[in-house]
């Protein structure tokens, strides 16, 4: 079994060795630098070392080492994150919260997806930019859902005329098939004050079926996505931006029905598939040094469908309409940010009790002041108004302290996140659970800080931290003692106080100019407030490393993750036990010419079955050894 990766993994190392000794060092940055991308708040950019929260961000040197098979495997290596992905669906959560309280967007805007939930799946990653990670209580500036944080994906767009990338991928998991073609394309036009990219990404990979049993472990995948983007400047210091997507992904699978009584067992047809619409206007202007202003507008629709049982498709119609109006003023030592918004939800699942309408209006205000003695401090409050659950305010505040390289920072916010449409209105069987809705559903509420020590310098940080958060009203799906039909009846309720205690540490270090390392821990005490009992699906620890070796044509990656003491949910009336996983993943690339270059990696290299981290089996894809190589050609 671990012939043909020795094989292929020395082959890789021996390459990047090679190159790295007889190559001159590269000029270029690597991870271990500071990253001189910056990351967006209140519509305005801000270098990353002045933003008064725990960031990461991952830019697209750092993406081009990945396969590009999804936004998961992008996410895995974060500090603070925690990815799940059942190959038809694919998930993040920050510091122990969930996937429905941990706020993704797209450019700064939600997009809708099947079911009303977070699906990254259906996300091109060719079209990616940079990754922006903001870890803890961002409530009072994003709105609902951001209870543990925010990842904002940025989208690529044009630099120069004639500018084109072209990448082919193709892969293959040990023993398991998950045969894998990846194929992407942009191509960005520039003229004066004008600019366009097109992008358009298509992706295929084969069906996992499930040792000793007649169904698939993940479904054949099937993903095609076209974007456009422009730019015009409209006047002096007045630009306007717009933007569409298209995604499309078509899955499939063989799915087993146990034999019950006397009734054989029998196969059918699972199918996921989800095609997904957006169009954006944004117009954005700094009419003076000290004043600028950023309106965005974006309509997402997405329909869905869904054979999780042999007789019954369900599906998906959810319209998303979302607008935000900013404005930012320096006053001296203050920056004044004013926004207001408002978010429209229609969504209608047919295995829901009623078709769900939602309007959420929003007002923000916030205050950056600059203190003697290096101090910033940040003050904000936010109002939201919803069309069924009523208002909420939730403030913010933070500072930090700067001492030449160090900085120290702490933070503090509330946080508000509505009940879904699925939590209030489903009836659904998931296995030998049928899980209904609740009308009466309480929203969740949180109370968050956040207090750490960064410091930072041309060639490495070092980031720590603590935080504590207090959910209250926490919804979870919990067993009711009925049964229907053969099956278990579970409801959404209010059923748990939480709190979620963590620690976390990462250092990025240049050591010589063409070697870095990064180190990442991630402590996490996730407990229920009454009974003091542990909450499954989180990991007690996870440890993160990455080497990376660069040359002039030569690059390699050595990726490792660690996670220990899971504490899994195998199952309604089983007892959650502990489960442990590594991975090590390996990646290098050559630059063949200026325009050309090839590369190759192998995933979970130790070939490592991680625990399903779920009672409903949800696995890393492809949960095995998984090889991959391709070629890539840019004209810059």
């Amino acid at each position: 079994m671990y012939a043909p990766a020795v094989a292929f993994a020395s082959l890789i190392t021996g390459i990047a060795l090679t190159g790295v000794a007889q190559a001159a060092p590269s000029s270029e940055s690597t991870s271990a630098h500071l990253p001189a991308v910056v990351v967006t708040a209140v519509g305005r950019e801000h270098p990353i070392q002045d933003v008064i929260a725990p960031v990461e961000v991952i830019d697209r040197a750092t993406i081009e080492t990945f396969s590009g098979s999804s936004v998961t495997e992008l996410l895995r290596f974060a500090t603070g994150t925690a990815t799940f992905s059942s190959g038809s669906t694919e998930s993040v959560r920050l510091r122990g919260f969930g996937a429905n309280q941990t706020l993704v967007l797209v450019d700064g805007q939600r997009r809708a997806s099947r079911f009303g939930g977070q699906n990254l799946a259906t996300l091109a990653v060719s079209e990616i930019e940079r990754i922006e990670v903001i870890r803890g209580p961002m409530s009072a500036l994003y709105g609902a859902d951001a209870l543990g944080g925010v990842v904002n994906i940025i989208t690529r767009r044009a630099q120069a005329n004639g500018e084109a990338d072209l990448r082919i991928v193709a892969g293959s998991a040990e023993g398991a098939g998950r045969d894998t073609v990846q194929t992407s394309i942009g191509v960005g036009l520039v003229s004066a004050g004008t600019s366009h990219w097109l992008n358009g990404e298509y992706r295929t990979r084969a069906a996992v079926a499930e040792r000793n049993s007649p169904q698939d472990r993940l479904n054949e995948h099937t993903l095609a996505a076209f974007s456009y983007r422009g730019h015009a400047d409209l006047a002096s210091q007045h630009w306007l931006e717009w933007s569409l997507e298209y995604q499309d992904q078509d899955d499939s699978g063989t799915r087993y029905i146990a034999p019950r009584g006397p009734a054989p067992g029998s196969t059918y047809s699972g199918i996921e598939r989800e095609e997904r619409h957006f169009a954006g206007l944004r117009l954005n202007g700094t009419p003076t040094e000290t004043l600028d202003y950023h309106l965005a507008l974006g309509h997402s629709h997405t329909d869905g469908a869904a054979r999780r049982q042999p007789n019954l498709i369900e599906t998906t119609d959810f319209r998303l309409t979302q607008l935000d109006a900013r404005m930012n003023r320096q006053l001296g030592a203050h920056l004044l940010s004013l926004s207001a918004g408002g978010l429209r939800e229609v969504i209608d699942i047919n295995t829901n009790s009623r078709k769900a309408e939602r309007d959420n209006h929003y007002l923000l205000a916030q205050n950056e002041w600059r203190l003697p003695a290096n101090v910033n401090a940040i003050f904000g409050v936010r109002y939201d108004d919803y069309s069924d659950f009523g208002s909420t305010v939730n403030p913010r505040a933070g500072a930090t302290w700067q001492l030449g390289n160090a900085q120290l920072r702490v933070n503090y916010g509330t946080g508000f996140r509505a009940p879904s449409s699925l939590e209030q209105y489903s009836s659904f069987v998931r296995g030998n659970s049928l899980i209904t809705g609740n009308p009466e559903l309480e929203p969740e509420t949180a109370r968050m800080t956040d207090i750490g020590w960064r410091w930072l310098r041309r060639d490495g940080s070092l980031d720590i931290g603590v935080y504590e958060s207090h959910v209250d009203d926490l919804i979870a799906s919990e067993r009711t003692g009925e049964v229907r039909d053969g099956l278990n009846v579970l409801q959404y309720r209010n059923v748990e106080r939480a709190r979620l205690r963590g620690l976390e540490a990462a250092i990025a270090q240049r050591i010589t100019d063409w070697l870095d390392i990064s180190l990442r821990y991630d402590y996490l005490d996730a407990r229920d407030r009454d009974s003091d009992a542990r909450l499954t699906g989180r990991a007690r620890h996870s440890g993160k490393a990455t080497v990376g070796m660069q040359a002039s044509n030569w690059r390699t990656e050595l990726r490792a993750l660690r996670i220990v003491d899971f504490y899994n949910n195998e199952g309604p009336g089983i007892e959650p036990v502990d489960r442990n996983y590594a991975r090590l993943d390996l990646y290098a690339e050559r630059l063949l010419r200026r325009q050309w270059r090839v590369f190759a990696g192998i995933d979970n290299l130790l070939d490592r079955a991680d625990p399903d981290t779920a009672a409903r089996s949800i696995t890393t894809d492809p949960g095995t050894r998984y090889y991959w190589a391709g070629i890539r050609w840019q004209t810059r």
